[in-house]
């Protein structure tokens, strides 16, 4: 899924590059145009055309970007699938569980479910340490044929006594026992760990959530007003080129902000499904 996300941003990043690109074109041509009746200065038509040799090279830069993650996505389902097309958007996700619920569901987790088994084993072998103490009684009863001689019939009854204890069964029991001190660590290492991450991975969500909807209500739409306020000055011989070169520039750069934005959340997104144990 994170390769996957990897080759949604640059492609979605393409586009806005290549939305810019168009703009900035027409910018070009309607600068010459003004540089012709002297509404414009040679500086001006430089300013344009330099503007739209760096668009020009961001949207390569974008395609690189798309080739290498689409390369590294095939990794995992294949070259054939990794070049299909994406959609524009992102798949619908619902908000995640109260972050209590997800703490404790984690210790289902399988991760952590594996050591816990380590710890089960660890306990076990210290109880067969233990075991080793306690004096071992054997069996057995055995009857022998001999053709030249008579028949006969053994009874055997053998018991071990746990002699020089300090020097054997003390020195096992002791390495059991920090074999499971060991392996109780290992799991509370990991849980905290895991807690962690999935309290970074929660609040990161909701913080950026507050943040692209500030983007969406507020600065995206100053952005583009800005632009068209700029344009309609320099139109009217009261504005500078440069100002709505600027504006078209901030912008993009807003965009791709967002666009940033949102690919992190979808990243936050996922590794709480991976938390939760949910399909993707």
């Amino acid at each position: 899924a994170l390769a996957w996300l990897d080759v949604w941003r640059p492609e979605r990043a393409l586009e806005l590059a290549r939305a810019s690109l168009r703009e900035a074109e027409l910018q070009v041509q309607a600068t010459e145009i003004a540089y012709t009746t002297a509404r414009a200065t040679q500086a001006d038509v430089l300013a344009a055309r330099i503007m739209l040799g760096l668009l020009r090279d961001e949207v390569a830069l974008r395609e690189d970007e798309g080739q290498i993650a689409r390369s590294k996505l095939s990794r995992w389902i294949g070259p054939d699938a990794a070049q299909r097309p994406l959609p524009a958007d992102l798949p619908p996700w619902s908000p995640p569980a109260p972050l209590h619920e997800m703490l404790a569901s984690l210790r289902r987790h399988p991760l952590l479910d594996a050591e816990a088994k380590r710890l089960v084993v660890a306990e076990d072998e210290v109880e067969l340490a233990r075991q080793a103490y306690k004096p071992d009684w054997r069996a057995g009863v055995a009857y022998g044929y001999r053709p030249d001689f008579s028949d006969y019939m053994s009874v055997n009854v053998a018991v071990d006594l746990p002699v020089f204890a300090a020097s054997r069964q003390d020195r096992n029991l002791g390495a059991k026992l920090a074999e499971k001190t060991q392996a109780e660590q290992s799991r509370e290492d990991v849980l905290r760990q895991e807690e962690a991450d999935l309290r970074l991975h929660w609040l990161g969500w909701q913080r950026l959530q507050a943040r692209i909807a500030q983007f969406d209500s507020e600065i995206l739409p100053q952005s583009q007003q800005r632009i068209e306020a700029a344009v309609t000055a320099w139109q009217a011989g009261q504005g500078s080129l440069a100002a709505v070169l600027d504006a078209r520039r901030m912008a993009l750069d807003n965009q791709m902000k967002r666009l940033n934005l949102v690919t992190e959340a979808a990243r936050y997104r996922l590794a709480l499904q991976y938390f939760a144990g949910d399909s993707l």
